[in-house]
Formats: C-alpha cells, structure tokens, sequence
C-alpha cells in the first residue's frame, strides 16, 4: 500500500470557476479540497490538509493542522494563530486580483518536505508561480503526533468540494473542473505543460513527455464539428431525416450545437442556416409536431419557460424561420396550443409569437392568410366559446374585435352565414354526426310504430 503523505512531496491540480462569490455577512469560502484520515484503531477523523479560496477577499489558504473533522471550519483565526509557531501550519496567497468571477482558473499547490531544510509550499495559477512560502508538512501519524514505531495504520480520504458537515445556505455559485492529486513535486514545467493542455484534457499527463506517445486531447462535440462541416454538416441531418424521431434528433444536435458554440452560430449567418432551416422544415412539414416546433422556438430564444424577456435574442434566426408564412408556422402554431400539456408559460410565449407575425407584416393579403388559417384550423365555435354569459366582458370584447376582423373578409362572412366551418378537431365527424341523427330518427320511428300498435288494440278492444 502506499504511504500518505508521500515521502518527498505532493502536488495538486484543478480546474474551478466561481460564478458568484458569496457575500458578507456570511462569506461561504470555496472549499477545493479537504483530505482526511484516521487511524485504523480509533474513530476521530482529522483534517490533515485543507486548500480554500477565502470568500471575502479571494486569498488561498492551505493548513497542514491537524483538525477534528466535526469541529473543522477554514478562517482567518487559524492562520493568526500558526504565526506563533516555528513553522506555521497555515499559509496564505494573495491572489485575489488574478481571479474573476465568471472565468475558468488552473490552480496548482506544489507541497515539498524538507530534509535538511524547511518544507515549502508553492502556488501556481494560470500557469504562473504566485508565490513560496514556508509551510510544515503534512504530519505521518492521525492526530498530529509525531512519526511513531511501529508506523500507525490509517485511513485516508478527500472531499472535492465541501464536506458535508461545513455545508450552509449561501450565494455562492461555482464549479470544480477536473482534479489530480499526485505523489510527486511537479516543477515549473510541467504546471505550465498541464495549463497548456486546458481542462478538456483527460488523457495521461506522462504522453506529454514522451514525443513517442500519441496523445488525444478530447473537446467538446461543438468544437470538434468545426473539422467536419461544422452546422453545415447537421443541416445534412436535418435534409436527410425521413421519419418524425430522425428529424427531431437531427434539430436537437443543431440547436445544441448552436447555443453552445459561438463559432457555429456565426457560421449559421454568414451561410443563410436559419433560411437553409426553414426550407428544409417546409418540405418536411408533414414530419413536424409540436416538440419540433419548441426546439426552434429554443433556437430562436423566444421560448424560454423559466425566463420573460421583451427582445429577440436571434433576430436573424427570428427573421428567417418565424417570419417566414410559406413555412406555414401559423397553423402549426394553433394546432400546437390545442396540446393540454403545455405550460402556461409555453402557452403565453407561443401567442407573443403569434402576435408578433401578425404585427410584424402589414400585408393585407398576409393578414388575410392567416385569418383563413385560423378559421380553418379552429373554427367559428372555437371562437363563439368566448362569448358566452358567464365570461369577463373583456374577454368577450376580444373575441367580438377577432370576429369582426374575420368577417370582414367576404368568403369567411359566407362560410359563417351558412355554418360551413366547425374547425379542424371535427374533420371526419360527418359520419358519426350522420349515424347518431340515424339512431335518433330511428328511435323516434319505433316509438311511433309502437305507439300505433297500442292504440289499435285498444281500438279493437274497445
């Protein structure tokens, strides 16, 4: 088994973005990394080496003091008191200025055991060294005793992030990208190598020494695409689906490939994606369904459940594919509010929607279009149920106004004069309707021929 802590020395490495510092009064510090052990005969845990991003002016700190994990809490009280030993337990970087909030930061401790001379930590960020320092290295036994014959066993483990025990509410807002914990002292080199190789990297940091070994840097499938046709290439998904799932999956990698890459989405203006988009989606209309439609909803970024916003995030993508009427949105859009599953928010978004295309075109002829669409698709009764008694008069006065507008196109005035249009939702319901009159006119002929019957035989009896 190996010995913790290693002989000669440790190094650790991470990726972290803090989003949002928490603020006082309660200053929750970004816990990084916290190993704990104890010894196999015992049941007291003790941190025996902690490194935390202090929340209120954004210093490092990193403690080799032996703490119990139960009462363990990282401050500024420790440091002071480290002061009065020989050599302290806890050290402090100034590095505050050289983090902000919202990017992605490369921290590197280099932790060396003296022999002959002091043990020394050393901190890098971003590939640059910040500072040396003195600091005791991490003591051989639990409990912070000196080194003991027979060696005491123990047991050692980390938190990566905060332990459970010094979580509480806060504002803080980060992440923690990938970590390595190493039994070695890495110089200045190879934290520069490990920088250079940025966070995406996972393979072995030994491939980079070695000029015969291959080594594969992954990146994200956005950036990647860029080599391979970049949102050209998933517009060929998108013209190649036959079926409703192909065509849905081939949006959904569009879409994500899009809002995750800026590259991609500049690519889709300068070669006219969104109109290549909205052709493609006009000759598969037949495969569309509301999921679809939400999906280019999202590209756009006027549907958003959790967010109102009053502007269009992508105009051009808004110009080209919710703008455009041979793309048939409208009546899609009415056959997509009839789904009883959507949320109210999804419901209020689909109709600024609406009412946009509608404002957005002073066409007469346009306007026409889609009163006859609406008609078509929904009704007059569809229309009719906001009139009825016990309705809000604004309500009903808004359903008059849309009235009056449809009507004032001839063809749709004759259609409501004859009740010619009952809505799509009554398409092949002639039959039916046919049958139950049948059914009915038939009971009525029994009830008659009985009643005929009846009155015969007491005619005879009589």
């Amino acid at each position: 088994e190996r010995l913790f802590p290693p002989p000669s020395g440790l190094s650790y490495s991470t990726w972290f973005c803090v989003e949002r510092f928490s603020t006082a009064p309660q200053a929750h510090p970004v816990r990084l990394l916290t190993m704990v052990r104890r010894a196999t005969s015992s049941e007291q845990h003790y941190v025996c080496l902690a490194v935390v991003l202090s929340g209120k002016d954004r210093s490092l700190t990193v403690s080799t003091k032996e703490e119990l994990l139960q009462t363990y809490s990282a401050d500024e009280s420790s440091e002071e008191a480290s002061f009065y030993e020989i050599l302290p337990c806890c050290a402090r970087f100034r590095c505050g200025e050289l983090i902000a909030e919202g990017q992605w930061h490369h921290l590197v401790l280099v932790m060396s055991k003296g022999m002959l001379k002091n043990s020394m930590a050393t901190l890098y960020l971003d590939g640059q060294l910040i500072s040396t320092v003195k600091l005791h290295y991490i003591h051989s036994a639990p409990g912070g005793s000196g080194s003991t014959n027979p060696p005491v066993m123990s047991t050692v483990y980390g938190y990566i992030g905060t332990p459970p025990a010094q979580r509480q509410l806060s504002n803080l807002v980060w992440r923690l990208g990938p970590s390595h914990f190493l039994e070695e002292v890495l110089p200045a080199t190879s934290v520069a190598a490990i920088f250079e190789l940025g966070p995406n990297y996972v393979g072995s940091f030994q491939a980079v020494y070695l000029p015969c070994v291959r080594s594969f840097v992954p990146k994200p499938v956005a950036t990647n695409l860029q080599y391979v046709g970049g949102a050209a290439a998933i517009l060929g998904l998108v013209a190649m689906a036959s079926d409703v799932e192909g065509l849905y999956a081939a949006v959904k990698a569009l879409v994500c490939v899009v809002k995750s890459d800026p590259l991609a989405s500049k690519e889709m203006e300068r070669i006219n994606g969104y109109q290549l988009l909205a052709m493609l989606l006009k000759k598969k209309r037949s495969l569309l369904n509301s999921h679809i439609l939400h999906l280019t909803f999202s590209l756009v970024g006027t549907v958003d459940s959790g967010h109102e916003t009053s502007i269009i995030p992508n105009s051009t993508a808004f110009q080209d594919l919710l703008c455009d009427f041979e793309f048939q949105l409208i009546p899609r859009l009415l056959l997509t509010l009839r789904d009883t599953s959507l949320s109210q928010p999804t419901v209020a978004a689909i109709s600024n929607v609406l009412s946009l295309l509608l404002q957005g075109f002073p066409n007469p002829y346009d306007l026409l279009r889609a009163c006859e669409e609406l008609v078509r698709t929904l009704g007059f009764d569809w229309l009719l149920m906001f009139m009825e008694e016990h309705l809000h008069s604004t309500t009903v006065t808004v359903a008059l106004r849309i009235l009056v507008v449809l009507l004032s196109n001839q063809p749709i005035l004759n259609r409501f004069r004859e009740g010619l249009s009952g809505g799509g939702w009554l398409d092949q319901t002639d039959s039916v309707l046919t049958n139950k009159i049948g059914t009915v006119l038939g009971e009525h002929k029994a009830l008659f021929d009985c009643t005929n019957e009846t009155s015969t035989q007491i005619q005879a009896s009589v």
